[in-house]
């Protein structure tokens, strides 16, 4: 009954583990996305302060606009790696649970073949 409870337990914990995991690599994800348009304005900025000199307040507004969403996406980009950092966090803390409770399984699986092994005697 304590072996079916301990698996039960490590079963749980594994299924948490992968959401993790899942969780982990759906964040990456949205980083590398957010990395990709970062640069991609960055460079669109860089192409509208070449004809800013021409084309006036039009184009100076409009690269007010891009400067602030590129602010925007920096932020963005750091509080998922904040969130990124946080959930590896988790996925170690996850890890480390998920072996203490393999060790207590093992322990107990040693011991009750222990036991076995003495009632055979």
């Amino acid at each position: 009954l304590q072996l079916k409870a301990n698996q039960k337990e490590r079963d749980d914990l594994q299924e948490k583990f992968n959401e993790a995991v899942v969780s982990c690599e759906s964040m990456l994800l949205t980083l590398e996305d957010a990395r990709s348009q970062i640069q991609k304005q960055s460079i669109e900025i860089e192409s509208l302060n070449t004809c800013a000199a021409s084309e006036g307040e039009e184009v100076s507004k409009k690269l007010d606009m891009l400067r602030e969403e590129n602010a925007a996406t920096k932020a963005a980009l750091e509080l998922l790696r904040s969130e990124k950092s946080s959930m590896e966090v988790q996925l170690n803390a996850t890890q480390e649970e998920r072996d203490d409770l393999q060790q207590r399984y093992d322990e107990a699986v040693v011991s009750l073949e222990d036991a076995r092994s003495q009632n055979q005697d």
